[in-house]
């Protein structure tokens, strides 16, 4: 490669990132061996997959499949078997343990105590696919965020100092 007026080697990690553009993609990519359609059904949760689109679940399993194929979250074979794909696990897990190393991309969260990074207090990896759970994972982190109370009439209420609003899109960016 040409660094400035001179020719250098490349590094084998510059070389393996070069070979490997032509590739497919990660999230496209087979988490699952072949399974049966009602495999599928039981691996990820279609229900609220639906419900998160605001869309009534189907009472027809092959309905449930092809719209699953069309958003990539799954791959018919030709045997009629389906691939669940790294996205689709991803996504829509109900539990990411069971897809091996996908687990390591749960998401995570660590509440440290004070401003710094040495005591940890908590360390909370999810189970859930990001779709799946990312309320979930709204309402665990907002449990943990500091809150005013305030007292009026001899009644006491929390005061979020974040709103869900602005912790989701935080959450979400990251």
């Amino acid at each position: 490669m040409r660094v400035g007026e001179s020719l250098v080697p490349m590094t084998p990690d510059q070389l393996r990132r070069i070979f490997e553009e032509g590739g497919p993609d990660f999230l496209s990519e087979s988490a699952t061996p072949a399974i049966d359609g009602q495999n599928v059904i039981d691996l990820l949760d279609t229900q609220t997959f639906y419900e998160l689109q605001q869309k009534k679940y189907p009472a027809d399993r092959v309905e449930i499949l092809n719209k699953l194929q069309r958003e990539h979250l799954v791959t018919e074979q030709p045997d009629g078997s389906y691939v669940i794909t790294n996205l689709g696990a991803l996504l829509c897990a109900k539990r990411l343990h069971i897809f091996g190393d996908l687990a390591r991309k749960a998401p995570r969260v660590v509440v440290y105590d004070g401003t710094g990074k040495g005591q940890t207090i908590l360390d909370m990896s999810g189970a859930k696919g990001y779709a799946i759970g990312f309320a979930g994972v709204i309402t665990f982190v907002a449990s943990h965020l500091p809150q005013n109370e305030i007292v009026e009439k001899a009644l006491r209420t929390k005061i979020k100092m974040l709103p869900d609003e602005a912790l989701r899109e935080v959450i979400a960016m990251h």
